[in-house]
């Protein structure tokens, strides 16, 4: 069974839209900053914010401001609305399929933090979405009326496995639509677990160059309307994309770095190739994990050289523009992947002019504009050796 996207939205340091996003890209404009906020870190950090408070995002959304609502929440919900925007269905009999790391626990901190200064308990219902499972509930209820709701955290690979499994439950017939991807806001607890692991950034972060030094976090949310043919019959809702394959593996190697040989993403990349019914050959462009860390950008370069076998495929890393957004990440680049196809252009790989030389394997250097691009991989490496690979094609 085939599998269309015909929604997209997003929310995250280089655009408030899809449209947004898509300038950002095309002018090769990086949304990380400089941050000063002492609720994220004692220092100021190099990060990827979304350029909307709190109290924004609720006028804008028009939801009751009591206070205890998530960023990431909000932020899930922006992306989500703009999906669904022109859905002809109105987001009716939807699976909902989210993937995230933090949930609410921004407002947990926000507790604690006032508990253990100042021994006050009154802010304890901000913890009631600290749940992720709770949170992705009140996302989901507050877009559309889903008849099926799921949660997925896998690190960095969450939303990936979000897209996935949609597609697998579509596939299977137990639903015709679906509405997938996920939303991850920055904590001061990410920043601090990055810090300690001695792989946080302090200069704007330079994916697959020669002297990468690490990553810069960021935030933000992406989701994608997903429909098999008999849906798009009742929706008519106008096709993006095509989700064609996709697939999930384990490298089985360490706790948080990636195998120096890249098997884990190896056996990803050729799974969604297989599962898609497509040869290395015909990939146009691959939108790499490419976090900027050491381990990370070798073992992935690594294994994409052990994929193509000499055949050169332009690839780039997008988290120069946004910044690493964790369990949201492999949604938003796979909006970005869908955004290519089908403006025709692939997105410069912000970096230095160190960019790493392994034969014929070179990052884009510079924003590739009115090129044909029909075929896309994305990937999505998470903690754990948690890898996903997804691949979307033109409709014809």
């Amino acid at each position: 069974m085939r599998v269309f996207i015909t929604g997209t939205g997003m929310v995250s340091a280089i655009g408030n839209d899809v449209t947004d996003t898509f300038q950002s890209l095309w002018q090769g404009t990086s949304g990380i900053r400089l941050v000063e906020n002492e609720g994220l870190s004692s220092h100021p950090i190099m990060a990827g914010i979304v350029p909307l408070e709190n109290d924004e995002l609720l006028s804008e959304l028009r939801i009751p401001g009591d206070g205890n609502i998530p960023r990431t929440a909000l932020l899930a919900i922006k992306a989500a609305r703009e999906a669904l925007k022109n859905d002809h269905l109105t987001g009716r009999d939807l699976g909902f399929f989210n993937g995230t790391t933090t949930g609410g626990m921004d407002l947990t901190e926000q507790f604690f933090k006032s508990y253990i200064t100042q021994s006050d308990l009154s802010g304890f219902l901000k913890t009631r979405l600290h749940d992720l499972g709770k949170m992705s509930f009140f996302v989901a209820n507050s877009v559309c009326t889903p008849i099926y709701e799921d949660t997925l955290s896998t690190a960095c690979s969450s939303a990936a496995n979000s897209i996935l499994l949609g597609m697998k439950y579509i596939r299977s017939g137990r639903i015709d639509r679906a509405l997938v991807g996920g939303s991850d806001a920055l904590l001061a607890l990410t920043v601090s677990g990055f810090k300690s692991l001695m792989i946080y950034d302090e200069e704007r972060c330079k994916p697959f160059s020669t002297n990468r030094n690490g990553l810069n976090l960021g935030e933000g949310a992406a989701y994608l309307l997903l429909e098999n043919e008999s849906s798009i019959k009742k929706s008519n809702n106008t096709i993006l994309a095509e989700l064609t394959g996709g697939w999930n593996a384990n490298d089985h190697y360490h706790a948080t770095a990636s195998s120096p040989d890249g098997r884990g993403a190896l056996k990803a990349m050729k799974g969604a190739l297989k599962d898609s019914n497509t040869d290395p050959s015909d990939l146009d462009y691959i939108n790499a994990h490419g976090t900027g860390t050491v381990n990370n950008d070798q073992s992935e370069l690594n294994a994409l050289q052990r994929l193509l076998s000499g055949i050169e495929i332009p690839f780039s890393s997008t988290k120069g523009f946004t910044g690493h957004t964790l369990g949201a990440a492999g949604a938003l680049e796979a909006v970005v992947s869908v955004i290519s196809i089908q403006e025709g252009f692939m997105p410069a790989n912000l970096s230095d002019e160190s960019l790493l030389d392994n034969g014929f394997m070179h990052p884009i250097g510079e924003t590739k504009k009115d090129v044909l691009v029909n075929t896309v991989m994305s990937n999505s490496f998470g903690f754990g050796g948690n890898c996903t690979s997804l691949i979307f094609k033109k409709h014809a």
